[in-house]
């Protein structure tokens, strides 16, 4: 099977998981406080993902802490093949969670109290997709394809539903 073939195969749980987040959502009991204090909500929300940049940015630190060949850093050397693994994933993690933070915190102040329970879903669901997609990262396309496509499938639902509620 070709690699668009294995992306396509692992596309469909994770919207299988994200469209029974949005379905569900509305069914579970929602805090009294999450309505009350929506930008809080939304910020934690963000804050929980932002862990993994954090993650992310150590990983890249802490290898050039201590690898002989990557601590003179981009600028005067190239990095290791181990060091553009890790630079990837800090780039891909950068785009993800900034994108993610940014609909957290709209959708935190815009959506039904009904759907708030969805904001907590999102950041389980970022928080395996970002593993999955670090512990698979060193087999090409198809290791990361479940984990990119969990971490940005209910990413990529909060902007439709953000959408939705503007037209």
């Amino acid at each position: 099977m070709s690699d668009r073939g294995v992306v396509f195969l692992w596309g469909i749980p994770v919207v299988v998981l994200t469209v029974g987040a949005i379905l569900l959502a509305p069914a579970w009991p929602v805090p009294g406080a999450w309505d009350t204090n929506r930008f809080r909500l939304g910020a934690s929300c963000a804050a929980a993902i932002g862990v993994w940049l954090v993650a992310a940015v150590l990983l890249v630190s802490t290898h050039r802490l201590f690898s002989s060949a990557d601590a003179p850093g981009p600028a005067l050397s190239e990095p290791t093949p181990a060091l553009r693994l890790k630079l990837a994933f800090l780039q891909n993690t950068l785009e993800q969670v900034v994108l993610a933070a940014i609909a957290y915190l709209a959708f935190a102040a815009t959506a039904p109290t009904r759907e708030l329970s969805l904001l907590p879903i999102d950041v389980i669901l970022f928080w395996i997709g970002r593993a999955c997609f670090l512990l698979g990262q060193a087999n090409g396309m198809r290791g990361r394809a479940f984990g990119f496509a969990l971490t940005f499938a209910p990413t990529l639902a909060l902007y439709l539903l953000l959408l939705s509620t503007l037209l």
